[in-house]
């Protein structure tokens, strides 16, 4: 799992350093090369997901300004990218090599699905 991440995370880097976003390509290499990685660097990680037709981004904003103010560590998922593959991302790009959770309360804002 710890080559897996680290191939994540240098996509990543790699794709920020030529500013074409790193929304669901780091994310989508590592289920490509381990596709049970989210279920590992997610365990026992606390999330809020917001899920509805409207207003999906401001009570994101409430939550994340109430878990601010509580000192809180969380990471959102502001790049909206809210596929497996862009959750995958955002969980990556915020765990260490190992897997591990750097934030103990990831905030994904999920779009509503029919």
């Amino acid at each position: 799992m710890i080559i897996t991440i680290i191939i994540a995370k240098i996509c990543g880097k790699i794709l920020r350093v030529f500013r074409k976003g790193a929304t669901t390509f780091p994310g989508k290499t590592a289920l490509a090369l381990k596709k049970d990685i989210l279920s590992k660097i997610s365990k026992n990680v606390k999330i809020i997901l917001i899920t509805g037709t409207n207003g999906k981004t401001t009570t994101a904003r409430i939550i994340e300004e109430g878990l601010k103010q509580a000192d809180k560590s969380y990471f959102i998922n502001r790049s909206g990218a809210n596929l497996i593959t862009g959750i995958t991302t955002a969980f990556i790009m915020n765990s260490s090599l190992t897997g591990k959770c750097k934030k103990i309360m990831p905030l994904l804002n999920a779009m509503k699905t029919r």
